[in-house]
């Protein structure tokens, strides 16, 4: 590797440092009064819900490298499942063991 090569890998681990400090850093850095607008709070409560949803729903939706929004689809099936025992039972525990056993049980008869 040149010197010109260390030189921009060294610019690019830097400029990712920055970044880093600056978005993980924002809260720490800003004045004691600061606070968000009530809709934004109200917004930032759905975070980590959405932050899951967008690892998960690949894995949902996505069967065989293509979009499967079939009733063919176990993974679709486990997880309707899995959100209406939550719904009915508010129970994150019963939904899992639901949406599991049911994956389970299309996986190995399908």
């Amino acid at each position: 590797m040149s010197w010109m090569n260390h030189f921009w890998l060294l610019i690019a681990v830097a400029g990712l440092m920055v970044v880093t400090v600056l978005t993980r850093g924002f809260f720490l850095l800003t004045p004691e009064r600061f606070a968000f607008p009530n809709s934004v709070q109200k917004a930032l409560r759905y975070a980590p819900t959405i932050a899951i949803m967008a690892v998960i729903a690949p894995d949902i939706f996505i069967q065989h490298g293509r979009a499967d929004f079939t009733w063919h689809n176990p993974a679709l099936l486990a997880a309707l499942v899995s959100g209406l025992v939550f719904v009915w039972r508010h129970s994150l525990i019963a939904a899992l063991f639901a949406g599991m056993a049911l994956f389970a049980v299309l996986q190995f008869y399908a």
